[in-house]
């Protein structure tokens, strides 16, 4: 630190006297009034006492006086209570070249590339976040300690739609038996039919009359058939995604005035005292080594997180079950407007059936049920009760510490 003095006043007389000294001296003439005091000069008549006539000075003379003075003023120096010696820059330690206020640490400076200094710590909710000589927030909104709060839950129940009914296709075989109608698998068996016809669930009208010659009599065998469930499922879904976040949010303060300089190229760091970490830090973005040896120790942190789970789609495979045993009842409506049914329900699964009707009647009307469904069920479609995605966090932020 640079020092600077005053000179006094005892070194001021001595450079006077020897101006004085370097002048040659000439005496007053007679009669003429030299003087500061009022009284007459020397030689006149006013009968005043005499004035003694200084002696001239030499120039040696006057140089050791002014040498005396200078040696004086050396040895006295400035003097305690002149301030321009006192060092007082505003905090200084005393020392030479410290600029730092007691307390303050006197750092590295902030490395290129990088921004601070700051302090952190955990927010505290519903408390002033910053204070002291770090009470500038910085906006980072930093948080640590990363959780995606689980594994998401996806349920698809399926349940059978109220549409549910069983289908049949048959092929019915006949034969015209006029005067008897035997119901024997050898007969019809041994005998080629007369024809057929193919029936579904409902009522079939208009069956095969020719080449039937007594159509009031037949025998009927069902050569093939496919009985099947038919109708659809409904899909109730729900989902739960748990919340993800950071479980430890973290404040990030800056000094509210520019830290005084000190050491080469450093600064002054104030104490980061509670509630901060006690640590001097320097922050950039993205997840980066902590190099510089003033800021060792990494912490890193992010400033947001994205989650892209998702359940999948609810859907449900094809309806299952069973149907109770398909039946037919052949019927006669001879210009009637309503049909006549017969009282005899023939099994489709059955054999050789032979059956007779009201005598003048025709065999034109077939009503076929394909059963009732039972055992109703419905299976959630592969994959739907499955997640797809993840939660991470992201836009990372490197804080280097002073450790």
């Amino acid at each position: 630190m640079e020092r600077s003095y005053r000179v006094l006043a005892p070194l001021s007389v001595a450079l006077s006297l020897f101006a004085c000294a370097d002048s040659e001296y000439e005496a007053p003439e007679a009669g003429t009034a030299e003087s500061s005091t009022g009284s007459e000069s020397p030689g006149t008549d006013g009968g005043a006492d005499d004035v003694p006539t200084p002696s001239p000075t030499t120039n040696d003379d006057a140089d050791d006086d002014a040498d005396d003075d200078a040696d004086a003023d050396e040895d006295t120096g400035p003097t305690a209570d002149d301030d321009s010696t006192s060092g007082d820059d505003g905090g200084s330690t005393g020392e030479p070249g410290d600029a730092c206020r007691p307390g303050d640490t006197c750092m590295s400076g902030v490395p290129e590339g990088w921004e601070g200094p700051v302090a952190m710590h955990p927010t505290i909710a519903g408390e002033d976040p910053c204070g002291g000589d770090f009470s500038v927030l910085v906006p980072l909104d930093l948080g640590a300690d990363f959780a995606d709060g689980g594994e998401p839950t996806c349920s698809c129940e399926c349940e059978p739609a109220d549409d549910a009914e069983c289908t049949v296709d048959a092929t019915l075989l006949y034969w015209d038996n006029p005067g008897f109608f035997p119901s024997d698998d050898v007969y019809c068996t041994e005998n080629p039919p007369d024809g057929q016809t193919d029936v579904h669930e409902g009522a079939s009208f208009s069956l095969p009359g020719p080449p039937w010659v007594d159509d009031w009599s037949a025998s009927w065998l069902v050569n093939n058939y496919t009985q099947a469930v038919a109708g659809s499922c409904e899909g109730f879904f729900s989902s739960m995604i748990p919340t993800a976040g950071f479980d430890t949010p973290f404040s990030v303060c800056g000094l509210k005035a520019e830290p005084a300089e000190c050491g080469e190229d450093g600064f002054c760091a104030p104490p980061a005292v509670s509630p901060f970490e006690g640590d001097i830090c320097v922050w950039q973005e993205g997840d980066l080594a902590c190099d510089d040896p003033g800021f060792p120790v990494k912490s890193l942190f992010h400033r947001d997180y994205e989650d892209s789970r998702a359940c999948g789609q609810c859907s449900c495979d094809d309806l299952v079950g069973d149907c109770t045993d398909p039946s037919f009842v052949p019927g006669y409506y001879n210009g009637r407007p309503d049909i006549v049914w017969d009282s005899e329900t023939i099994q489709l699964q059955g054999g050789c059936e032979g059956m007779t009707l009201p005598s003048g009647s025709v065999h034109n009307a077939m009503s076929v049920f394909a059963g009732n469904p039972t055992g109703l069920g419905c299976a959630a479609a592969a994959g739907s009760n499955d997640f797809t995605g993840e939660a991470n966090p992201i836009q990372p932020v490197t804080m280097c510490c002073s450790g």
